[in-house]
């Protein structure tokens, strides 16, 4: 089975924002990224759109539009907490897909998947999100409880967060059995997943170091990298750390 590898560019953005110019140019970025056999960009707009700004979902939009129509499908997701605006935001840009996100605005990074101790609230949103047509996933952590909780809900799918796989593979070789327990919750969870008709995604932390062991014992759709790739390029160069991971994802 083939896994999407989605880029986030989050971080091209925060280099950007880091001055009053449009230097790095996202969407020069995203063109470029695609040019390189790419097929899917992540973007996650945050409440003080300290990376992301809404101004530029259309402007990728319409990049990946256009690229699909000349070449093979090139997805655009779009993470977020499901707030109005975010919700508006969706309805009118109609991403290929909407993964929600219980991020706070005192929130460094995604940290956690939803708790799922008020449904209400996602239920709300999963209704109000249904006219955009993308399908719709939620950002959960490895546990079967909150793939029953998204399967009540009718999304489309879930993304698996990764980053305490990342820290366990950081100690595998101090602890083995540790690291082997969780990738096969990892594993677990996915097969359950998918075995009720659900997409499964998965990020966060993930890299060129970790990211072939986990897609190894995991049935994985599609994976989100956006911090470890653009420090590996800081190191490798786009080309490289582009054509690793394509090599890898397959």
């Amino acid at each position: 089975m083939s896994t999407l590898f989605s880029l986030n560019i989050n971080k091209i953005a925060l280099i950007r924002n880091s001055r009053d110019t449009n230097y790095p140019s996202l969407e020069q970025f995203a063109e470029d990224v695609l040019a390189r056999g790419v097929k899917g960009l992540t973007l996650h707009p945050r409440h003080d759109e300290r990376h992301i700004k809404y101004a530029d979902l259309a402007p990728i939009k319409a990049i990946t539009t256009e690229a699909s129509a000349l070449n093979s499908v090139v997805e655009m997701n779009v993470e977020g907490y499901p707030d109005q605006r975010f919700i508006d935001a969706m309805l009118l840009i109609k991403p290929d897909q909407i993964t929600l996100v219980p991020d706070a605005s005192s929130q460094l990074t995604s940290d956690h998947g939803w708790g799922f101790d008020d449904l209400d609230l996602l239920t709300q949103a999963v209704n109000a999100l249904r006219p955009s047509g993308s399908r719709i996933c939620l950002f959960i952590d490895p546990n079967q409880a909150s793939v029953e909780a998204c399967l009540s809900l009718g999304v489309d799918g879930i993304e698996l967060y990764t980053e305490p796989y990342a820290r366990a593979f950081e100690l595998k070789d101090a602890e083995p059995q540790a690291f082997e327990s969780l990738l096969k919750t990892y594993a677990d969870v996915a097969t359950y997943a998918k075995g009720h008709g659900l997409r499964v995604n998965a990020g966060h932390d993930l890299n060129l170091e970790n990211l072939s062991e986990f897609l190894q014992a995991c049935s994985i759709d599609e994976v989100s990298i956006g911090h470890g790739a653009t420090v590996e390029c800081i190191y490798m160069g786009l080309d490289t750390v582009i054509a690793r991971y394509l090599e890898i994802f397959g």
